[in-house]
């Protein structure tokens, strides 16, 4: 299960909170409608940071499996990009 190439994914921000919060609408080119999107950063007490991404407003069950697949991917390459093992985000 694998999301179409890359093309120009579209939305417009709703929400900015500098180093905490972005809220955004997200539409592929290939979707009738645009999805809510938010990305939230958490601090830990360990001093890390947390990336919570939570999607919305998707069309059906397929959709939601793919998106939560296609951003579970996404966090890997951000987590292995700041553990600094070479892999390119």
């Amino acid at each position: 299960m694998n999301l179409p190439p890359r093309r120009a994914v579209t939305g417009k921000i709703a929400v900015i909170r500098p180093l905490h919060r972005l809220r955004t609408t997200w539409k592929r080119p290939e979707w009738d409608r645009p999805s809510r999107l938010q990305i939230t950063l958490l601090s830990t007490n360990t001093g890390k940071t947390t990336v919570a991404i939570h999607q919305e407003m998707l069309e059906d069950v397929y959709l939601r499996e793919l998106m939560r697949r296609h951003w579970e991917a996404t966090l890997n390459r951000i987590q292995a990009a700041a553990a600094g093992d070479g892999t390119p985000p």
